[in-house]
């Protein structure tokens, strides 16, 4: 016995561990604790987010095959640079792609959903969606304290309802483009960009920091209802973006922070007496915790590009913007796959009940997935802390 069976009830520790896994009926409590982690919810979670991961790498390599973007990519003589040519007209090269034929936000390489790429962002997306939206994301949580009272409990239960019910916001997004038919999102650009001196603005928008030197009046019934339809779509595209990149981390943050409450009486213990399987949850909750805090550093950088160069019509901001916002909804997938793989170490009593390689081959899978998600994660956000900017020499290689 690794604890005093008296210590053991006071401390709420797994039962497992203190009973040292016999019991009278011959190992039917193994066979109990064994099912609980057949719950296949952390599957549906792992397989919608590595769909969902999967359509943002297939949208960015496809759409730089896409004629737009190639005939953007030619226009900056990157198709005349000769192999042998020098770093500094290799880096100057590669920067005017990043500048004048590179998206300034993820939304604007998925608006044309008639193409390949964002037939591929779509279907791919809306599929991880739906599968992710299958998951009880409070079996994903070690059990429920026995001091829980029915208002944690409520509480609780209402964080992990709306982790699912946010995940629709993906499926929105994914039907609510910046550019359509009947709007774009350049023709906002280039209307609310700047005006001359003379132009005469509306007194009703004189008050508004953005619309303020719109010259409204002279515009053409025609092209206000258009600049007003994309200010429509547009609202409801990133209100539906910041449930997915925002509100779900958020929600995320403080399953993580009542699952650390939840297990303060027995997992400490644990964890001193080095415990694999704690050691390992503990570790990946750590890991999430620092995605979270990744996607929020990555967002406020977006945004700030976002706001300062959406109307510049020099697109300097572009590529910075795009590659923070981008690294943001590729570590929320990575963020997603770790939950779910969480999961498997939430419930010491399960984990220790299954056989011993599978619990190698657990923490094997666990390793692994933590480092992949390490390895993108600190670079990339060196590198969006550095405003994206590269040398010479990498530019040169890009």
């Amino acid at each position: 016995h690794l604890f005093p069976m008296d210590f053991c009830t006071a401390a709420h520790l797994p039962s497992a561990i203190c009973s040292g896994w016999t019991s009278a009926s011959g190992g039917e409590d193994i066979t109990v604790a064994a099912l609980s982690l057949n719950s296949y919810n952390w599957l549906c979670l792992y397989l919608g987010a590595g769909i969902c991961w999967l359509s943002l790498c297939l949208t960015r390599h496809s759409y730089k095959l896409s004629a737009g973007f190639r005939s953007r990519v030619a226009s900056t003589g990157f198709d005349a640079v000769a192999n042998d040519a020098s770093v500094k007209s290799k880096a100057a090269c590669m920067l005017r792609v990043f500048t004048d034929a590179w998206p300034a936000t993820v939304s604007e390489m998925l608006e044309d959903t008639e193409a390949a790429h964002g037939m591929v962002f779509r279907s791919l997306m809306v599929t991880g969606s739906l599968i992710g939206m299958r998951t009880d994301f409070s079996a994903l949580s070690p059990p429920p304290s026995s001091t829980a009272g029915p208002l944690e409990g409520f509480l609780v239960g209402l964080v992990h309802l709306f982790r699912s019910l946010v995940l629709a916001g993906a499926v929105g997004f994914c039907f609510a483009p910046s550019a359509g038919n009947d709007h774009t999102v350049d023709v906002l650009r280039e209307t609310m960009g700047g005006t001359g001196n003379n132009a005469k603005v509306s007194k009703r928008l004189q008050g508004i920091p953005i619309f303020q030197a719109t010259p409204v009046q002279q515009m053409s019934s025609s092209k206000r209802a258009e600049i007003g339809r994309t200010a429509i779509i547009g609202t409801l595209h990133v209100i539906l973006s910041s449930c997915i990149l925002s509100t779900l981390p958020l929600l995320e943050l403080l399953s993580i922070f009542h699952d650390l409450y939840s297990v303060r009486l027995s997992f400490p213990y644990l964890l001193a007496a080095r415990d694999v399987c704690v050691i390992c949850w503990f570790s990946l909750a750590l890991l999430r915790m620092l995605h979270i805090g990744a996607i929020f550093f990555a967002l406020q950088v977006f945004a700030f590009h976002f706001i300062t160069g959406f109307f510049d019509p020099q697109g300097t901001h572009s590529f910075r913007g795009f590659w923070a916002e981008y690294c943001g909804a590729y570590m929320f997938a990575q963020l997603m796959m770790l939950a779910a793989i969480a999961s498997w170490f939430s419930d010491p009593d399960a984990f220790y009940a299954l056989p011993p390689n599978v619990q190698t081959l657990a923490l094997a899978l666990a390793a692994m997935q933590g480092f992949w998600s390490l390895s993108f994660c600190l670079p990339n956000m060196s590198l969006v802390a550095r405003n994206v900017n590269y040398s010479e020499q990498q530019l040169a290689r890009l």
